[in-house]
């Protein structure tokens, strides 16, 4: 027998009652993991315990006075999946007080922080037929030391044999029993504002709001978007002073409105700001800039910069407009499972003396939706108009609406688009009819009769009288 081990039978002979003996599972110098068996348990078989954890096992937290992500951290034990027989728990969890400083915030009842760095774990339970159950036994929350070093610090779980400490099977005479430990860590990171990528990127060699060819006087829009992610704990970044310089040349309306701001943690991929710059084509050439003022939390403000390019408009060029206009909404609502039809009108409002014809190409995407007529043309001429039906296929009642776009291709420089929407007509619950007796039936005749005769009756009593 190992030497640790008839140590720990001997003090377990010492002893008439009883009492907490830890063991190590695995190797005698690890501080990983600590596994606890009971004196009995060398004596006349092992008991079984469950897992104490925190959770979540690894996070972060700013530099310098900031809380982890996610935080508070949750002290769990969760039961052995068979044999399970601890009733309570006596640990601790051991973390550096110069890098993180704690607070318990639920379960005070079993935990505490009687000194900085230690958090004792002790739960209370004096009934030996109940068993300790899975779940939260505290919550801790942590925030990064003034002088937190960057880097990983851990949060370590661990029974002090000194201590007495160990999952605890029975009340009056408790047996420790074997419990697995699971440490977790806090990594300290330097404080950082969420980054924005904008599209098209600002501050490049060339034109970065590059307008294509179009009509004399028509006017085309490009949106430049942003997306931030990124960003510690209560950081933030915010766009404002945006602002377009150049004839002809305007800021639409901003979406969300501007000041814009947005918190660390938003999700990348998405579109946090909207920012629509419009030409009106004139006969000559046009220039400008949008400018954008980003301040994050942390750092110093910066002025992002588009420069804007609109060619001179074309007086030849068509001019591809419509009723309703591009992006609209096309419903196309009716009665479940039939087949509905709704429309588009285009017109070409070219110049009516220069301009030339318009072609375009449209298809609809979105099940249930399809083209039935309009839905090109080879040359549609100045002042002209067609119209484009699209039939869609009328979801079930109560189903959500179907929806779909439709997309063109033009040669005025645009590429217009609709979205497409379907919904089932609710038809009223059915109105009871109420059960009529016909004026021919025998019940009707007998009624009229006994009603003459009364009347009759009535009316002889009145002259006698």
């Amino acid at each position: 027998m190992p030497m640790h081990e008839l140590s720990l039978l001997k003090l377990c002979s010492n002893s008439l009652q009883l009492v907490f003996c830890p063991v190590r599972k695995m190797k005698m110098k690890s501080s990983k993991k600590v596994l606890v068996s009971a004196c009995l348990s060398l004596l006349s078989g092992a008991s079984f315990a469950g897992t104490l954890s925190v959770t979540p096992a690894a996070t972060q937290a700013p530099q310098a006075g900031g809380a982890t992500f996610t935080t508070p951290h949750a002290v769990v034990y969760t039961q052995a999946a068979s044999g399970e027989e601890t009733n309570n728990i006596q640990g601790r969890m051991l973390y550096n007080s110069a890098i993180l400083t704690a607070t318990v915030t639920t379960g005070a009842t079993n935990c505490s922080i009687p000194a900085a760095g230690e958090i004792v774990i002790l739960t209370q339970n004096n009934d030996p037929a109940v068993l300790l159950p899975s779940g939260n036994l505290c919550e801790v929350a942590f925030v990064s030391a003034p002088a937190s070093p960057l880097g990983a610090t851990s949060l370590n779980l661990t029974f002090d044999p000194a201590l007495l400490d160990g999952c605890v099977t029975g009340v009056g005479a408790p047996v420790t029993t074997e419990c697995t430990l699971v440490d977790g860590s806090v990594e300290i990171v330097a404080v950082s504002s969420p980054t924005v990528a904008y599209s098209p990127a600002p501050d490049g060699p060339g034109t970065e709001i590059a307008f294509l060819a179009a009509a004399l006087g028509s006017t085309q829009t490009i949106s430049v978007t942003a997306d931030a992610t990124g960003g510690t704990a209560g950081q933030s970044v915010s766009i404002s002073n945006c602002s377009v310089t150049g004839t002809g040349l305007t800021l639409g309306s901003v979406s969300p409105a501007l000041p814009a701001t947005i918190a660390n943690g938003d999700a990348a991929g998405d579109v946090d700001l909207t920012l629509p710059v419009s030409c009106l084509y004139g006969a000559a050439a046009r220039t400008g800039a949008l400018t954008c003022t980003e301040t994050p939390t942390t750092g110093s403000a910066a002025t992002r910069t588009w420069d804007i390019g609109c060619p001179a408009g074309d007086p030849t060029a068509p001019v591809f407009s419509s009723v309703p206009a591009p992006g609209s909404t096309l419903n196309c609502d009716g009665e479940a499972g039939t087949t509905e039809t709704t429309s588009v009108t285009v017109t070409n409002s070219g110049d009516p003396v220069t301009g030339g014809p318009l072609t375009f190409t449209c298809t609809a995407a979105g099940a249930g939706f399809s083209i039935s007529s309009g839905g090109s043309s080879a040359g549609l001429a100045v002042g002209a108009s067609q119209v484009i039906n699209i039939g869609c296929v009328v979801p079930a009642e109560g189903d959500p609406a179907s929806t779909g776009t439709l997309s063109c291709t033009t040669n005025a420089g645009a590429a217009p688009t609709y979205l497409l929407s379907s919904l089932a007509d609710t038809l009223p619950d059915p109105v009871p009819q109420p059960n009529v007796v016909p004026a021919s039936s025998l019940w009707s005749k007998l009624a009229l009769i006994g009603l003459l005769a009364g009347l009759g009756i009535a009316v002889v009593g009145f002259r006698r009288s």
